[in-house]
């Protein structure tokens, strides 16, 4: 930070400038919440604006996605999940990989597996509704069982996107993804009315349609 630059934030997912709010230390945010802050120097030069994401859920709303494990041999694209046999299952609450839980599963000499994530999005608002996945290696999300993001194949973490028009209710969302070697990553985002871009948040994930 330059000396006597001054460090601005909103929590609406907007850009922040020099009248937006000022931080002036920690604060409290009690639900999901974009902070997007960026400083400026005394001649009002401005820094890059960076993003936090703090997803809050109730432990006692059934939120989550489930999670089915798949050992891989040799794969460079996503396998056909629905002919091969998941070892190991689990509830998340979010679409994301723990390696503490994915690291000991993996076979001798071997870092390649596929992974099934699925659950139900609540939908508040209708409208025209953005998604995103950022994977390496491959993945693919689908919503109301149509294929809506393909981000398939070898390679570093890079980032995909489609959209669809959702009324409100829940609707069944599912990523597929698949790791062929080396390190592995996983994100999903999404935006709408009313919602700027963010990881699809815990309190909007369920693990049944009602």
């Amino acid at each position: 930070m330059a000396e006597n630059s001054k460090t601005y934030f909103s929590t609406d997912g907007s850009i922040p400038t020099v009248l937006s709010k000022a931080y002036s230390g920690p604060f409290t945010v009690d639900t999901t919440t974009v902070i997007t802050a960026r400083s400026f120097d005394a001649n009002g030069n401005a820094s890059l604006p960076v993003a936090a994401y703090f997803r809050i859920a109730s432990s006692k709303e059934n939120h989550g996605v489930r999670v089915k494990y798949f050992p891989g041999d040799g794969w460079n694209h996503m396998p056909a999940f629905s002919i091969l046999q998941s070892t190991h299952a689990w509830n998340s609450y979010e679409f994301s990989l723990n390696r503490e839980q994915i690291l000991p599963l993996f076979g001798k000499d071997s870092s390649t597996f596929g992974c099934t994530l699925e659950g139900y999005l609540q939908i508040d608002q209708p409208g025209n509704y953005s998604f995103y996945i950022r994977s390496d290696d491959g993945s693919k999300l689908y919503v109301d069982n149509k294929e809506l993001v393909n981000n398939d194949g070898d390679h570093g973490v890079i980032e995909k996107n489609g959209s669809v028009d959702l009324a409100p209710g829940r609707h069944l969302i599912k990523v597929e993804y698949y790791n062929g070697s080396g390190g592995f990553w996983l994100d999903a985002f999404y935006k709408g009315p009313g919602i700027p871009k963010q990881i699809i948040p815990a309190n909007k994930l369920y693990l049944s349609a009602n």
